[in-house]
């Protein structure tokens, strides 16, 4: 099936690095379509629930229905439940913005929807910008790291610092099974799971636990000095905040 041309977004050469385009997120309220516009790819086949169960036969324990025929999952695949206008950067360099999208963590890919049609990129993309709708945050994922088991270099990870050392969030969805309200009857539902990898300015790639000896064996160099610095302040590393906080100071240091 021949490419579609995405139709009715405003896309511009992108010649500044990402923290600026991080930085200068805005929507388009007119946008056009140029006719170098990057092609999209119809979605079609999938055979995955998005938010709505319903019919007759086999039921959750929630109350909601399960159609074997179909092999619906329970649950959203996405990220956020709802489209949401945000910012596209392609590894061509090429910058989509104000488009409606949606991460889906079961396939790994971005989705854009145009003209109530959903696609997905051809061109790889590098990274994104996504509203959190119940916080207002932007959040920016990131494609081309080091790969690891599970994932390669086109997985997307969740920036949580993007200094010379980086702390990535992986989001996924794995399909499990729960009971339903047959006893001894299990139907798929979608489960969240999350990893966290801390990004070395060497370019080592590791997972992490949220616990002081397994991040600060992972920071090379400025060991005792990470050790003054959490226990002065009492830092157990058990939330982002915190880690955050002593990859920023590790990272003053190495610039020292």
């Amino acid at each position: 099936m021949p490419a579609i041309v995405l139709k009715h977004l405003a896309m511009k050469a992108l010649l500044i690095i990402p923290l600026i385009f991080l930085n200068q997120l805005s929507f388009c309220q007119n946008s056009y379509m140029p006719s170098n516009a990057p092609s999209l790819t119809p979605i079609q086949g999938m055979n995955v629930n998005q938010d709505g169960l319903s019919g007759s036969g086999l039921k959750y324990n929630d109350g909601s229905y399960i159609n074997e025929k179909d092999a619906d999952i329970k649950g959203s695949p996405f990220l956020f439940s709802n489209w949401e206008k945000g910012n596209v950067l392609l590894k061509t360099k090429e910058r989509v913005d104000s488009v409606l999208i949606k991460y889906n963590l079961y396939t790994d890919l971005l989705q854009v929807k145009v003209d109530e049609q959903e696609y997905q990129f051809n061109i790889d993309v590098w990274e994104f910008l996504l509203p959190d709708p119940l916080t207002n945050e932007i959040a920016l994922f990131r494609s081309g790291f080091s790969p690891v088991p599970g994932m390669n270099e086109k997985s997307f990870y969740q920036v949580l610092y993007d200094g010379k050392t980086k702390l990535l969030l992986k989001h996924k969805k794995l399909v499990g099974t729960e009971l339903t309200s047959i006893p001894g009857v299990k139907a798929k539902v979608f489960e969240d799971q999350k990893s966290w990898f801390i990004l070395t300015a060497s370019g080592k790639m590791e997972k992490i636990k949220k616990k002081n000896k397994d991040i600060l064996d992972l920071l090379e160099g400025k060991k005792e000095e990470l050790k003054k610095m959490v226990n002065s302040r009492r830092l157990k590393l058990i939330n982002d905040e915190e880690i955050i906080s002593v990859l920023e100071y590790y990272d003053s240091l190495k610039q020292e």
